[in-house]
């Protein structure tokens, strides 16, 4: 009998046909992607599974990003009441993925249980296996009867369609995944839903979920009400996309969320073309903003189709879609894929930004040096606002480059501010920090609340919060944001170590040791002497280690200056910390961190703490 029939797991019992749990707990339900994951975990019980494994098993042809394997993973540890820190059930293997730790066995048709064997296949998301029938699902129905939801929905605006909702000065807006209905090669849904975002993120008068937030519903089973309160939005858009030989059609639908009620429901119809795609979108986005009375940017009510190439078009939706899973793989693969959708149209800027951008974080993740990636990446962004002033990804780009080429900071706050203006979403999370990194913490604060109200889900925004909290000195408010971060996505090497940071300075030096050992786990091999650094002060600060420890000496004689300094206030020698802080190359963090962080208090009493903070600013290009 397959482990998908039925299987034992500790004391739960899984039942993955009905997406339900039994146990200590009583009786849970999952979500189907959470339940494939268990499956597939379960499987392989006792060994590694890769993120790569599960990316070509559980969602197979789909791609997806990391955020959907860490909300899976992370429900599932809710509802075992399971642990990252202290795993009894899903181990976080570092840079291998994740292991279930727990026996498994099948479930027998008497009850019985034998031992554990291997099962195929994933849930049909299709049935409701706790009920034992077919049954349609919000999203998935559109497979099914399009044209029936149209006219059902239709009839429900002809009762409302003199009702006009109240809405606050700024209307807040969720985009859903749209359905791909199929068939066909072309990747319509994703490519819509992306240039929605996108499109409808440019305008001043809405708040708009971002992608990353709203893609962990894209097999949900919730309602329209539960999906607006946890995302805290009043309006919903869902549908679904549809290839019809030579053309196409969209079925949208705009929801007030609260009442679950329709605003509107529209089909949209036009020829497999990428002018037909852009002008249905461009029908689609003055819909919504009508509806909700928003004002669109007038290069956005202008702006010219970005291209007239569908190969073109479909390569750069395919790269976009690698670039956001963020590992190097596939950030070399979209780089390529954006490389061949240029080739195809030279004219489409759309492409050439997008590979500026893969080569500048593939440099910003440490996969390049700067002088490999970021003269090429400059290049290709100036060739995309060449094509489109009004390019905000490109502009980002540019800005990033001038600052870790020239390191002129006040050059890459004026281009990420024009970027800002042009389209906020994409500028914000860069222009906050870096405001916060050049000296206005309180403004970078405040933009970077506002990314985090767009991006509810996002594990980085609630982690980069985090440390702008921590340098503020709200240490209660950092706290909980970065065990958010960590809860969004287990095993964030970097959560862990803000966490234990906090945790040192609130005085609870027991648990931030190990945080910090948890962090020294599971962080990226770029930065394992600020891990340590940090473990060894918190063990001078708790008496478990001496001054003349090997350890401390190994860091004192280390290489980077940043390190020492984090321990020589730990053996309260301020004077010494000032002159290592004098050595160091600084980065973005480490500015944060020398200007504000409470750790470096001691510091900022003296004189030559003044010096410092004026070499810093030199170091960025800002006037001392």
């Amino acid at each position: 009998m397959h482990l998908k029939d039925g299987f034992n797991l500790g004391q739960w019992r899984v039942y993955p046909d009905a997406n339900r749990l039994e146990g200590p707990a009583g009786e849970v339900t999952i979500n189907a992607r959470s339940m494939d994951v268990l499956l597939h975990l379960a499987e392989h019980s006792g060994e590694a599974v890769s993120r790569q494994d599960f990316s070509t098993t559980v969602w197979q042809d789909t791609v997806v990003t990391d955020d959907a394997l860490n909300w899976c993973i992370s429900e599932l540890r809710r509802k075992l009441g399971d642990s990252a820190a202290d795993p009894h059930f899903i181990e976080t293997i570092p840079k291998r993925g994740y292991r279930l730790i727990e026996s498994v066995a099948p479930i027998e048709a008497d009850g019985a249980s034998c031992a554990a064997t291997s099962g195929t296949g994933a849930a049909d998301p299709d049935v409701d296996r706790g009920r034992g029938r077919p049954y349609v699902s919000r999203r998935r129905g559109l497979s099914i009867t399009l044209f029936a939801v149209l006219v059902v929905a239709m009839a429900a605006v002809l009762v409302i369609r003199d009702r006009v909702p109240e809405t606050s000065s700024t209307p807040s807006i969720a985009v859903l995944p749209l359905a791909d209905l199929g068939p066909g090669d072309i990747p319509l849904a994703e490519g819509m839903h992306q240039d929605l975002l996108t499109r409808l993120g440019q305008s001043r008068d809405l708040r708009v979920i971002s992608a990353t937030s709203v893609r962990r519903y894209r097999d949900t089973d919730k309602s329209i009400p539960e999906i607006a309160a946890e995302l805290g939005v009043n309006w919903i858009v869902e549908g679904a996309v549809q290839q019809l030989g030579d053309g196409f059609q969209v079925n949208v639908q705009l929801i007030e969320a609260q009442a679950d009620l329709h605003r509107w429901a529209r089909l949209y119809r036009g020829d497999l073309t990428a002018p037909d795609l852009f002008a249905v979108q461009k029908e689609i986005i003055n819909d919504i903003a009508d509806s909700l009375r928003a004002e669109l940017t007038s290069s956005d009510k202008n702006s010219a189709f970005p291209t007239e190439n569908l190969t073109a078009y479909s390569m750069t939706v395919r790269a976009r879609t690698l670039l956001q899973q963020r590992s190097e793989s596939t950030m070399r693969q979209a780089a390529s894929l954006f490389e061949r959708a240029a080739g195809v149209d030279p004219s489409y800027a759309d492409p050439l930004a997008g590979r500026a951008n893969a080569l500048f974080l593939l440099h910003y993740y440490g996969h390049e040096t700067a002088e490999a990636t970021l003269p090429r990446a400059r290049e290709l962004a100036e060739r995309a606002l060449a094509l489109d002033d009004h390019h905000a990804r490109a502009r980002v780009v540019l800005a990033m480059t001038h600052l870790y080429l020239e390191r002129d900071m006040p050059r890459t706050l004026d281009i990420l501010r024009d970027a800002h203006r042009q389209q906020p979403e994409v500028a914000r999370g860069w222009l906050s920090w870096l405001e916060a990194t050049s000296g206005d913490l309180e403004r970078g604060m405040q933009r970077m609340d506002e990314q985090l109200q767009s991006a509810p889900f996002a594990p980085s925004v609630h982690w980069s919060l985090s440390v702008l909290k921590l340098c503020a000195g709200d240490l209660d408010r950092a706290l909980a944001l970065t065990e958010r971060a960590a809860e969004l996505s287990p095993g964030y090497g970097a959560a862990y170590l803000t966490e234990g940071q906090i945790l040192l300075l609130q005085g609870k030096r027991d648990t931030a040791i190990r945080r910090f050992e948890l962090a020294l786990e599971d962080f990226p091999d770029t930065e394992p002497e600020a891990a340590a650094a940090w473990l060894t002060a918190a063990e001078i600060a708790a008496g478990r280690i001496a001054p003349d420890d090997r350890r401390v000496e190994e860091i004192l004689q280390g290489a980077d200056p940043f390190p020492r300094a984090i321990v020589l206030v730990a053996l309260d020698r301020p004077g010494d910390a000032i002159e290592a802080l004098e050595r160091v190359e600084w980065d973005d963090l480490q500015t944060l961190y020398t200007r504000y962080h409470p750790w470096f208090d001691p510091l900022r009493q003296r004189p030559d703490y003044s010096a410092l903070i004026d070499k810093l600013d030199r170091w960025w290009g800002q006037a001392g």
